[in-house]
């Protein structure tokens, strides 16, 4: 299984942050945090079925989470938003063909600004 970093930091830290927040000071403009994360599972069957050369040795794993920071309007709906994702999958795969052993990983990092 993949090892998840500081990934549960940030999203605690997010959370705390928001909770902190009073409610009065949602009233009018105001700002807002939103954060997520989760844990995928690809199952080596799925991997197996589109080709015969390369077995997946266990299942591809990984995290992904997200932070951001999010500007609303006066009636609550968002104005624009700026947030930061990042994807990390690991997985191991034998050839069929040889006595190669293939192990790997793959960090995906990625910034949004959207207006609404």
């Amino acid at each position: 299984m993949a090892r998840f970093g500081s990934a549960p930091a940030v999203c605690v830290l997010m959370a705390l942050c928001c909770a902190a927040m009073p409610a009065r000071a949602q009233d009018g403009k105001h700002w807002g945090l939103e954060a997520d994360g989760g844990v995928g599972i690809i199952p080596n069957s799925l991997f197996e079925t589109s080709q015969e050369r390369y077995k997946a040795s266990g299942n591809l794993s990984g995290y992904v989470y997200s932070a951001g920071l999010v500007r609303f309007h006066d009636n609550g709906a968002p104005s624009y938003s700026f947030a930061f994702s990042a994807t990390h999958l690991e997985g191991s795969a034998t050839d069929s063909q040889s006595v190669a052993t293939y192990k790997g990983s793959a960090n995906i990092k990625g910034f949004i600004a959207t207006k609404s």
